[in-house]
């Protein structure tokens, strides 16, 4: 849709920003069932929710830009499943592979936050 009404330009690296894009897909998805498991109650699990959504959000660029975060802030952003999903569809919208440590903090999430969200769950 961005390409037709705004004339915005396609991911150069189609297969790498695929790739990112499932990562992130899956690193959320996992930290939601984390958050899910360990909560008791469904209002507790939306508390939770939002406790974690503003830091992954800031860590993403949304109130300080990556580009103007210091030397403490980038590397924890790169880290957090948000910030390394931005860095990594920009290097692939802008012709590159993501780098390694993007995609590693992605896939970690993913495993870590997955794998205690299934040890947590419970039926009740």
């Amino acid at each position: 849709m961005g390409r037709l009404a705004f004339d915005v330009d396609l991911p150069r690296k189609l297969p790498a920003y695929l790739i990112s894009y499932l990562l992130v897909a899956l690193a959320m998805f996992a930290i939601g069932l984390l958050l899910a498991a360990l909560a008791p109650t469904g209002r507790s699990a939306s508390a939770l929710g939002s406790l974690v959504f503003f830091p992954l959000v800031f860590f993403a660029g949304l109130w300080l830009p990556r580009a103007k975060m210091n030397d403490v802030l980038l590397p924890i952003s790169n880290l957090t499943p948000l910030g390394a999903s931005v860095q990594s569809l920009q290097d692939t919208t802008a012709g590159h592979w993501p780098q390694l440590i993007h995609l590693a903090a992605m896939l970690g999430w993913t495993i870590v936050a997955g794998g205690l969200a299934a040890r947590y769950f419970r039926w009740e």
